[in-house]
Formats: C-alpha cells, sequence, structure tokens
C-alpha cells in the first residue's frame, strides 16, 4: 500500500484543460504508469529496509528486488485505483492552487 503522502510529478499539466470529473480521470490514466513505478519503488524501499536482513537477503540483491517490486506492485488492480485515485486527488488540489494563482 502507497503512503499516502507520495509525490508525484505533475510539471507540465495543463489544469485550464482540466474541467470535468473525466478530464481528470483521463490526465490521471497518462500518468499512471509512472506513478505505479514510483509508487512501487517506495514500497519497495520500505520493505527492504525493514526486512531484507530477516530474508538473507544482501545489498547486492537491493536493485533487482526493487525492480521486481515495482513490477509486482504495477500488476495490482487494487493498488492501481487506489494511486489512479491519489493521483485525481493532486490533479484537483493542483487545479485549485492553478486557479488561486489568477
Amino acid at each position: 500500500m502507497p503512503d499516502k503522502k507520495l509525490e508525484f510529478d505533475l510539471e507540465g499539466i495543463d489544469y485550464d484543460k482540466l474541467n470535468t470529473e473525466a478530464d481528470f480521470k483521463k490526465e490521471a490514466k497518462r500518468l499512471l504508469p509512472a506513478a505505479m513505478n514510483m509508487a512501487g519503488s517506495k514500497v519497495a524501499e520500505a520493505f527492504w529496509k525493514t526486512t531484507h536482513k530477516s530474508l538473507g537477503l544482501t545489498n547486492s540483491q537491493k536493485k533487482d528486488f526493487i525492480k521486481e517490486a515495482e513490477i509486482e506492485f504495477a500488476k495490482s488492480p487494487k493498488e492501481c485505483v487506489r494511486v489512479e485515485k491519489m493521483l485525481i486527488a493532486k490533479l484537483k488540489e493542483g487545479k485549485r492552487k492553478h486557479r488561486s494563482k489568477e
């Protein structure tokens, strides 16, 4: 489960084009692959820190462990939905901030 405080790269978003719920969902879908990789990596890093010694894994295995965990995380429909919802919330927050700057 990803941390609710994950920061997503939302630079270059054209907030003027995000007006309907469908617009936000479409943009979140576009951003989802990169967000899933990032979230999977963060989850794997946290898991690695707390369990690699008890699993008998060495630091030389870390890169492969993280990559495999990213792949497995991205396969989870539940996590995809969760990260997509987080993206939509962040996009809406960005839209509000964008409006207040105008």
